[in-house]
């Protein structure tokens, strides 16, 4: 499943007025009705703790209405981040972008969290 088809399904199953915002906007999509604003991605591989950069977690803890909605092969999951708990943070060396041209490898700051912290939507 790619974002765009993530995004689609959450448009045509749960929040209708699911909008895309600017691409360097923090988040991927906003509802004006629910004021949620939510940020996507989609795994090639199912992990049982999923992987957030800190400066993401840091953008969504300081806008209200925040879900991380990520896909796996085993199914969809949203994390409301005002539930979450801050999660450990360590440094990993990742590709700087994994959707573009820019495979450059830099050092991120990431946390994981739990898919039993989540609510199965797919």
């Amino acid at each position: 499943m790619t974002e765009q088809e993530l995004f689609n399904f959450i448009k045509d199953t749960y929040i209708s007025d699911l909008e895309p915002t600017a691409q360097y906007d923090p988040s991927d999509a906003y509802s004006k009705k629910y004021n949620l604003n939510i940020e996507l991605k989609c795994r090639l591989t199912h992990y049982e703790d999923l992987l957030i950069e800190r400066y993401k977690w840091d953008k969504l803890k300081a806008m209200p209405g925040s879900r991380y909605i990520n896909y796996t092969p085993k199914g969809i999951y949203s994390f409301n981040i005002e539930d979450l708990e801050e999660p450990f943070w360590q440094d990993m060396v990742m590709p700087k972008t994994t959707e573009f041209k820019n495979r450059n490898k830099i050092t991120k700051q990431v946390g994981f969290i739990s898919i039993l912290d989540a609510k199965r939507i797919g």
